[in-house]
């Protein structure tokens, strides 16, 4: 909700575009994939969205992102993975979003 809300004020830019969004983080800026729960007695999700290379990509079909690379820690550590966990899981959340920091 605070991306949503204040995001803007702060620099973040809300896209829709996986593509643009890896290649924004790929040139240097910030990337996160945010989810709020539909249960809001838990909390959502956030993944970083981190540059491709040494052998790690994103996703994609046809030169098109459908999952960046993201990094994550919480109760399932992970390096890297690339997975479209907010479209898989799409009945645990009631939204999501994308956004990078310029």
């Amino acid at each position: 909700d605070w991306l949503d809300e204040w995001g803007d004020d702060f620099g973040w830019i809300r896209t829709y575009d996986l593509t643009d969004l890896q290649n924004k983080v790929n040139e240097g800026r910030v990337g996160v994939i945010c989810a709020r729960r539909r249960d809001a007695s838990r909390s959502g999700h956030i993944t970083c969205v981190v540059p491709e290379g040494n052998g790690q990509t994103a996703k994609r079909t046809n030169a098109v992102v459908n999952a960046p690379l993201q990094s994550q820690a919480g109760t399932k550590n992970k390096n890297y993975f690339a997975d479209d966990w907010w479209v898989r899981l799409a009945s645990e959340y009631s939204a999501s979003g994308f956004w990078y920091h310029d």
